[in-house]
């Protein structure tokens, strides 16, 4: 760009930025900022950049708010080169911050391994356990959004450390029962006055809540052991400390143990009846405590066309809320159980359009991966030229999404009538079946489990079937 065109950037910046009317500059912050990265060159030149450090750091942030990730990655790194040249007092209050805004938009633009070194950097620079949960807390976020779920579990440890909330996981077994036990304790006889429990005012106890529902989220998806004792961690915590926000989704937690651990099916029911009365107006809660009944709960008590209308409301709460992880996670269960419910593959396709028509937010990693695993299943059975996923992209994607594709995978052979290939792949799946625990998959899996299992008994001799006699009654 010629100098004069610099020039005339510079000096439509400059002018709005000294327009009375504050208000009609907060409105036009964005193209205030694209004006200033237009005379970029103009600006670092100048001796003193403080009316324009925060004009840019405001833009990048809204520009954030709106989904611009790469816009705001460019005014948040002008923003820092500005920083030398302004007023000190600036410089320190926003210097921390905009190095974070700076790593989750790079982290967003999938330039992990540069934001993870301002991470990094930030780490190093606090010591003020505060700062450190804030920090962590925001890229554990993004660690969900991006599903690397063992580097989010690692990082929710530490914030837990920070907060003085240690969890041992050797001997998970044994600490899972203990854990029962105090949810029993606490909870056998508080499952109709949770409206009279007073409400938590400690902020340590609500950002160790937080953490462990995130957490509890991931672990989910990695490990079902290390899933039911965060869970039953955050129900004795809520039931111990008091009500908050959180507490309606960590009762709805506890519910899927009752239901899917220990098979209590009447409580488990009136438990989550009273998590329904405990429900707040906050929306990212909201969705948060519809998602967890809704996949794992209701649908074994009701009609499936009713849940998934009350997936089709989370979805809507989840967007308008800003909690896109659980938005996301609903638009999963919505599809994987309108497959189960076997509706045509027209509804289906019509169920994938939706997801363009929300935020695009809400298509984080694991929302795009089982839509694309479903939508390959769903080709190979409507379209003879459509090719299986190769080895590679199947190695890329973690236990859950695994065992999605083996699971379709597994179902094509069986009505193919490759009861031996389906044999191997039963085998396979099975280590990781508990990761569909509770949801409706679950039940259509081990179904489909046990007929090839049947099926296969004949063919098999000596140990091999006495083996596959042993898995079929555990199945059933």
């Amino acid at each position: 760009m010629k100098t004069k065109e610099k020039k005339k950037h510079h000096q439509i910046a400059v002018s709005l930025i000294e327009d009375a009317d504050k208000i009609y500059v907060e409105e036009r912050r964005i193209f205030i900022a694209s004006q200033l990265l237009d005379c970029k060159d103009i600006i670092l030149n100048e001796l003193n950049s403080s009316n324009y450090v925060l004009e840019i750091y405001y833009a990048g942030i809204k520009a954030k708010q709106m989904t611009l990730i790469e816009d705001a990655v460019n005014y948040f790194e002008l923003c820092l080169l500005l920083m030398p040249k302004s007023n000190a007092a600036i410089s320190n209050a926003l210097l921390w911050k905009t190095k974070l805004e700076l790593a989750e938009c790079l982290f967003l633009c999938k330039r992990i391994e540069e934001a993870e070194i301002i991470f990094d950097e930030l780490s190093k620079e606090r010591t003020n356990s505060d700062d450190l949960v804030l920090l962590k807390s925001r890229f554990i976020l993004l660690y969900m959004y991006s599903g690397d779920y063992k580097k989010g579990i690692s990082h929710s440890f530490d914030v837990l450390e920070h907060l003085d909330f240690k969890i041992k996981t050797n001997n998970i077994g044994l600490r899972i029962i203990i854990e029962i036990s105090k949810c029993r304790m606490y909870l056998t006889n508080k499952l109709m006055i949770f409206k009279y429990v007073p409400s938590i005012t400690d902020s340590r106890i609500l950002d160790i809540q937080s953490t462990l529902i995130r957490m509890s989220a991931m672990a989910n998806l990695v490990d079902e052991n290390l899933f039911a004792l965060l869970i039953l961690k955050l129900s004795n915590l809520s039931a111990r400390n008091g009500n908050s926000n959180f507490s309606a989704p960590a009762f709805s937690a506890y519910t899927y143990i009752l239901l899917h651990f220990l098979g209590e099916k009447n409580m488990a029911y009136k438990l989550a009846e009273n998590v329904k009365t405990m429900m707040t107006d906050a929306k990212d809660i909201k969705c948060m405590t519809n998602f967890i009944l809704s996949a794992f709960i209701d649908h074994w008590y009701g009609p499936c066309s009713e849940i998934t209308k009350q997936l089709t409301d989370t979805i809507e709460i989840g967007v308008r809320g800003g909690e896109f992880q659980y938005a996301g996670y609903s638009f999963t269960a919505l599809i994987e159980m309108q497959y189960v419910m076997g509706m045509p593959i027209e509804a289906l396709n019509n169920t994938f359009k939706l997801i363009n028509q929300y935020d695009k937010r809400l298509k984080h990693d694991i929302t795009k991966s089982t839509v694309f695993i479903l939508q390959n299943h769903l080709d190979i059975l409507t379209n003879s030229n459509a090719e299986e996923l190769d080895e590679m992209c199947v190695a890329g994607l973690d236990d859950s999404q695994k065992l999605t594709h083996y699971y379709f995978k597994m179902q094509r052979m069986y009505f193919e009538n490759k009861i031996e290939d389906c044999y191997k792949m039963v085998c396979k799946i099975e280590p990781m079946s508990g990761l569909f625990k509770g949801f409706i998959t679950e039940v259509d899996l081990l179904f489909f489990m046990i007929m090839v299992r049947l099926e296969m008994h004949c063919l098999l001799n000596g140990a091999a079937k006495m083996k596959n006699h042993i898995k079929s009654k555990k199945s059933g």
